[in-house]
């Protein structure tokens, strides 16, 4: 089974390649991981980005399981640290697309760091806000996909940028990194029980 977990940014992605076991590549790292084959991508910020380069390691690395990873803005008060899975993602434009149990995400251009944005997005319905998730829900096209996000901040004003990314490399290698493992261990587990089913 082949699983690729795909992350903006290198302190999104490195903490996961370290606690896998996994040799950090500049945009993508192949290798097996408890009887699984793992990928992780780093695909760079925003949903083109995200979109594009999804797509073109999915053609290379046909996954049965695709996981959006990272970093995101809480907009309802979730503390910084807290990793989330996202039940929904969206693309600020239209309606929200189902993907489990979890919180409402919305995937945006720019971050958000204007209260009257944050206000106007959380009044839609969304609990978080991030950069890649609804694009890499795009390029999964189908195949199986989840979303764990780890809140950064509170999307309020902008952060400077050595104590952000300072911080999200401790919260990504503490917080995340744990949780990805856990989640790749239960969806796969949950994805081979319903094959033998059928």
């Amino acid at each position: 089974m082949r699983v690729l977990l795909v992350g903006a940014l290198a302190l999104e992605t490195l903490p996961v390649c370290r606690r896998l076991g996994l040799p950090p590549r500049r945009r993508l790292s192949r290798g097996p991981w408890r009887g699984l084959e793992l990928g992780v991508l780093r695909c760079g910020v925003g949903p083109d980005r995200a979109r594009r380069r999804s797509e073109e390691a999915l053609r290379g690395f046909d996954a049965d399981l695709v996981v959006s990873l990272g970093t995101c803005g809480s907009l309802v008060g979730h503390e910084v640290g807290s990793v989330l899975r996202l039940g929904s993602v969206r693309d600020g434009e239209g309606p929200p697309q189902s993907v489990g149990e979890g919180v409402a995400g919305v995937t945006v251009r720019r971050g958000v760091f204007d209260p009257v944005e944050r206000d106007r997005l959380a009044g839609q319905g969304s609990e978080v806000v991030e950069m890649e998730a609804y694009a890499v829900w795009q390029a999964a096209a189908g195949r199986p996909f989840a979303a764990l996000k780890v809140v950064s901040d509170r999307a309020s004003s902008p952060p400077k940028l050595l104590a952000f990314a300072l911080g999200a490399w401790r919260i990504c290698s503490h917080a995340l990194a744990p949780a990805i493992e856990d989640l790749v261990i239960f969806e796969t587990e949950r994805l081979r029980g319903a094959s033998k089913s059928r």
